[in-house]
């Protein structure tokens, strides 16, 4: 990538930046301010690299690039995390651990404990001339896992809940970009690594880097189309988004259902049992049940077979009872489902709920 390829990146993020400054406002920032923090530190970091002398790499700066790919990436799964539920998800220190990995490798390497032992036959990198020949190697070890566990995140993320999202306005689009971002990024991340560990003869060492090239741009591009995703983006909180009073008959019936006759406790309860019952859509019973309850479908169902294991362990069932038999009973399907839900929805696992009560 060269100086011009470099300043015409550094103008298109500067310009995509304050492009979504404008249009933030209280309304959308909920999701709009994780892509202003991703596309911010994209930008410290090109800017960091333009600054390195071409010569002679600083080690610290090439960490530093590193890790500010990595954390940008966070943000981006934050971002697209956001979108698809319609209000900002909390974030999570579980994205982090590529990160603390990374500094680990930096310790370990300081005091000359390496894991691949591997010297590149390569004299430069992206440009940057390699003069220690083992140093990058576990680095790039560790950001090739590491973001590639978030991509599986991400990627995974999409495939389970993006089609149910009931704030993004045009989801097939949306999937579209989502899904070429993701594939470009991963396929740059496959191409460097190639190139540098001589998975691949050196005759295709040109190749790769215009292919490597023509990614970076691509990938860019791609980037820079998110503003056009502004218009079918969320663009308000979701309790707003539908009028409730629109949905109300449709969240007393399936209420019923719960409440009455006690439909979570039917084994593998499905959304598409619930739309049978009460004779709807499953739009409009995902979209009465977000309105009114502010949760998903299998967190609302979640939640009633919470309040029934606790009203079975106030009523003594673990007494003679396992916990396991205490999730089914609950109409759980398994027993690690049932501590997750628990958790989530009590703050504490049952058998703390029970020596709570019981205390």
């Amino acid at each position: 990538m060269g100086n011009q390829i470099i300043n015409i990146v550094l103008i298109l993020l500067l310009g995509l930046i304050v492009f979504l400054f404008v249009k933030r406002n209280n309304a959308n920032k909920f999701h709009l301010d994780y892509i202003i923090i991703h596309t911010f530190l994209l930008l410290v970091s090109t800017i960091i690299y333009k600054g390195i002398n071409f010569n002679t790499v600083e080690i610290i700066f090439f960490d530093l690039i590193n890790i500010l790919h990595i954390t940008s990436f966070v943000f981006l799964i934050l971002h697209v995390e956001s979108a698809i539920k319609g209000s900002k998800s909390k974030i999570n220190w579980v994205f982090f651990i590529p990160i603390i990995f990374y500094f680990l490798i930096i310790i370990l390497n300081y005091f000359g404990v390496y894991i691949l032992h591997y010297k590149t036959k390569k004299v430069y990198f992206l440009l940057l001339q390699i003069v220690d020949p083992i140093y990058f190697s576990d680095k790039l070890l560790i950001k090739l896992v590491g973001n590639v566990a978030l991509l599986v995140y991400l990627f995974k993320l999409c495939m389970d809940h993006i089609n149910s999202s009931v704030t993004i306005k045009k989801i097939r689009l949306y999937k579209i970009w989502i899904y070429s971002y993701l594939f470009l990024l991963f396929e740059t991340l496959l191409l460097n690594c190639s190139y540098y560990f001589s998975f691949l003869n050196p005759v295709f060492d040109n190749s790769i880097h215009l292919i490597v090239r023509i990614n970076v741009v691509s990938s860019l591009l791609f980037f820079l189309a998110n503003p056009v995703l502004l218009n079918y983006l969320p663009l308000i909180k979701r309790i707003h988004i539908f009028d409730p009073a629109m949905l109300e008959d449709t969240f007393i019936m399936v209420k019923n259902l719960f409440q009455n006759e006690r439909l979570y406790l039917k084994k593998r309860l499905t959304i598409e049992d619930v739309v049978i019952r009460v004779d709807s859509t499953k739009k409009k019973v995902q979209k009465a049940i977000l309105v009114n309850t502010q949760l998903n479908f299998n967190d609302f169902v979640n939640a009633y077979r919470v309040e029934k294991s606790i009203e079975l362990i106030n009523n003594n069932y673990l007494i003679k009872m396992n916990l396991k038999s205490l999730a089914i009973a609950s109409g759980f399907n398994s027993h690690q489902t049932f501590f997750r839900a628990f958790k989530k929805v009590k703050g504490c696992t049952p058998t703390e709920y029970r020596k709570q009560i019981f205390k």
